[in-house]
């Protein structure tokens, strides 16, 4: 049996709640496969983005670069000097399925991925992508946010692992006020509100959502202490568990 007919046998799924998400939304490592020294590229922003506070470690993977934006770059995960928590994929669509493999078989926690061109695109082929991701989240334990995603934005950890520009510029502002959106330009209005005063806890934008989904965020925000209201715009979800 295939992999994406695995997933389709699963049986559904209750919520993730904090333990399940903490690698992904509160990782103490980060490791930014796809990270770039070309100014205004999303493998940029999400290096520049970790200069946001962020006091965990960070490991930059691209074999063509000794260092990006100060930090030491590093050829390939597997040279990493730890298993990451948390693994940022700013790749083109056609590395992201071996990548999230190589992250499952090596114990990564959770992982980011921007990349477009998944199920959203009503293609037969890329949508089973998508499904197959889904798989290996389901069976290794990985949680993933994505694809097609902004990313994740921690205000209490001051963890940006999103590739908006000018987070590593916005001023230390943590609010009460939970974030889930699937819009990305709400997102960008959002960071415009807090370069302005708005303060957040956290601001996430699941994508996709091939495995972590508007309602496991949900439920990992109603588990928060720093967060007392919750603000969500989405244009509908998977599964009924809200």
């Amino acid at each position: 049996m295939d992999i994406a007919r695995q997933f389709e046998a699963l049986p559904p799924r209750g919520l993730y709640g904090r333990k399940e998400l903490t690698r992904l939304i509160h990782p103490r490592s980060i490791a930014i496969i796809g990270a770039s020294a070309t100014p205004g590229s999303f493998g940029y922003r999400s290096v520049a983005n970790t200069g946001f506070g962020y006091e965990g470690r960070v490991y930059p993977v691209n074999p063509r670069h000794a260092d990006i934006l100060g930090r030491k770059c590093y050829p390939d995960i597997k040279d990493v000097p730890e298993t990451p928590d948390c693994v940022v994929l700013a790749v083109p669509r056609q590395r992201v399925l071996p990548l999230v493999e190589q992250c499952a078989s090596v114990g990564v926690g959770g992982a980011v991925i921007f990349s477009s061109g998944f199920a959203e695109t009503g293609d037969p082929e890329t949508a089973e992508q998508q499904h197959r991701l889904t798989a290996i989240a389901r069976s290794s334990g990985m949680r993933l946010l994505g694809p097609n995603c902004i990313g994740v934005m921690n205000f209490v950890d001051r963890v940006g692992m999103s590739f908006q520009p000018g987070l590593d510029e916005l001023p230390m502002i943590t609010g009460p006020i939970g974030l889930v959106v699937q819009s990305g330009a709400l997102g960008f209005i959002i960071t415009q509100g807090m370069q302005r005063g708005l303060g957040c806890s956290y601001n996430f934008a699941p994508g996709n959502s091939c495995n972590v989904d508007i309602c496991d965020l949900i439920n990992f925000l109603i588990e928060d202490d720093t967060t007392k209201a919750i603000a969500c715009v989405f244009e509908g979800v998977q599964e009924r568990r809200i």
